[in-house]
């Protein structure tokens, strides 16, 4: 049986612990860039790095403990605080990544539907990985390219379609 009974900290150097879903681990550790907000001062926008991670899942929660450590010290910070981390996700997940609701896999496997021409055409991806937010692709989509998100699993090949472009606004994701 242990308990705690002293916790040291050091004021100069702040961190912030979190708890990270399984399925946000690898977009925390290729961030490009990290930050932290506080709750107490929104308008404050930190320089963070990931510090430690956990090599396992805790049992009870299937999170990973994260700690976060502040690039430099602000007086604004102070311990017990709440706050809240941002990443920005390395360039290849940022623009290859398309809903979950766009990948079909009618036995052929997996494809999202293109449109070209006012047209859906077929396109076979491969998938790297799958996330809470979306399929990560490695290859079959360039950037640019409209993909069918809605709907996707009723189209036929060169079935007219009519675009609603709507902008993708995640580019920088909480935790």
């Amino acid at each position: 049986y242990k308990r705690q009974v002293l916790r040291v900290a050091r004021p100069e150097e702040k961190e912030i612990a979190i708890n990270v879903p399984e399925g946000q681990v690898g977009g925390l550790r290729s961030a490009k860039t990290m930050w932290v907000t506080l709750w107490a001062r929104p308008e404050l926008r930190l320089p963070a790095e990931l510090r430690e991670l956990a090599p396992a899942a805790d049992a009870a929660t299937r999170t990973y403990t994260a700690r976060i450590r502040l690039r430099a010290s602000d007086p604004a910070v102070g311990l017990g605080m709440t706050a809240r981390v941002s990443v920005q996700p390395a360039a290849a997940d940022e623009t290859l990544v398309v809903p979950l609701t766009a990948v079909v896999d009618q036995g052929a496997g997996p494809a999202v539907w293109v449109v070209t021409d006012d047209k859906a055409r077929r396109r076979p991806v491969e998938i790297r990985q799958y996330r809470e937010d979306g399929a990560v692709l490695a290859k079959g989509v360039q950037a640019g390219e409209l993909v069918v998100t809605v709907g996707a699993h009723k189209l036929v090949a060169e079935q007219p379609v009519r675009p609603i472009v709507q902008e993708n606004p995640a580019a920088e994701k909480p935790l």
